[in-house]
């Protein structure tokens, strides 16, 4: 007897936004009954953010070749690649035994750079991710903005959109006070420079100390350790670490604006921590980079220029003198990712997906 749903992509540890909503996911079909199984591809133990280079790292992906026979025993494959040639390529054997067994499977996209990864290939690489990307019956991005990463191997009606969304267990916490009196600023990503760490705390060592509180969470990768001098030199900022649980829920609590400056040049999706950030009351303080405007716009967010330390400096002094833009955008955030962003909301919607395309 088939069983429902077999998961493949990146579980965590580490904890990305990619892992994270896989688990999610899977707990949430559990949770309903549903029966679905899983493989995991993570080759790393920590984030590192030269994703597209070459390391003995890459190799641990032929541990997960071995549950490669789990596949037949499911009616549809939901597996989220990665954005890069060897992101898409590793899985093209899970893809072939689909092909064999006639089960539909579909590419679950997280992130805005597929496209742009493919074009920048060469002629025998590209080749190569076409065929690995035609073996895919359907497609999920998290918003219309982001289907072109997508069309250019699948026709637009086998292309889903899901939104991204923040935990459940989150929830009781949204209930508290928000604390909109002074300026609390929080990052809380992987310290990688295209996330705009090392953006941000350059713009604060030329802003007045006294007037804004700074706390930094997240892990810091091998090729950005000089965000760490960077901190020490800021005596308002407090770096936190990795935060999970309860430590993350009391940052998220305390802070009441968010900053992700992002250019990273692996494009961004509808990053998770925004939308966390936005389910506890913050103003979002990002740029207009892959899919965030389509979460964010200048009702509920401020955007910044990309890669531009001056604009930074200015929107958050900006931010400082009228401190009351924090309390309106923040609330009408808190409202918006209520009604938009709730984990039920998520699995209900991938739900619906599955029966589509296995009816089809």
């Amino acid at each position: 007897m088939k069983k429902n749903i077999l998961l493949i992509g990146t579980f965590p540890p580490p904890i990305s936004g990619v892992s994270l909503a896989n688990l999610v996911l899977r707990k949430g079909l559990q949770i309903r009954g549903i029966n679905v199984g899983f493989i995991n591809t993570e080759n790393q133990t920590k984030i590192k953010g030269n994703t597209g280079s070459i390391s003995l790292d890459k190799f641990k992906v032929l541990i997960s070749y071995f549950q490669i026979y789990k596949i037949p025993f499911y009616r549809i494959v939901n597996i989220t690649i990665g954005q890069t040639f060897f992101g898409v390529c590793k899985y093209l054997p899970f893809l072939l035994i689909t092909k064999i067994f006639r089960i539909p499977t579909i590419v679950h996209l997280h992130g805005g750079y597929l496209k742009n990864e493919f074009e920048n290939q060469s002629v025998i690489k590209k080749k190569f991710m076409l065929f690995t990307l035609n073996l895919f019956d359907y497609g999920i991005v998290l918003s219309e903005s982001l289907t072109s990463h997508l069309s250019f191997f699948l026709s637009r009606e086998k292309i889903f959109i899901c939104k991204n969304f923040f935990q459940d267990r989150l929830y009781p916490n949204l209930q508290i006070n928000k604390n909109y009196s002074e300026v609390r600023l929080i990052f809380l990503s992987n310290l990688i420079e295209g996330k705009g760490i090392n953006l941000l705390l350059k713009a604060l060592e030329s802003i007045d100390s006294s007037k804004i509180k700074v706390r930094v969470a997240g892990n810091i990768p091998p090729e950005n350790e000089k965000v760490k001098l960077l901190m020490q030199n800021l005596t308002n900022v407090e770096y936190l670490g990795v935060v999970e649980g309860k430590e993350k829920i009391k940052l998220l609590e305390w802070g009441n604006v968010f900053c992700l400056p992002t250019f990273y040049d692996r494009g961004e999706g509808q990053p998770i921590s925004i939308i966390e950030a936005m389910a506890f009351g913050s103003l979002i303080l990002t740029t207009k980079h892959g899919g965030i405007p389509d979460i964010c716009t200048d009702k509920n967010a401020i955007f910044v220029k990309k890669n531009d330390v001056e604009d930074l400096r200015i929107k958050i002094n900006e931010i400082i003198n009228h401190k009351q833009i924090i309390e309106t955008k923040g609330i009408l955030n808190k409202d918006y990712a209520n009604k938009n962003f709730k984990e039920e909301i998520f699995i209900s919607s991938m739900i619906k997906i599955f029966e589509k395309c296995r009816k089809n």
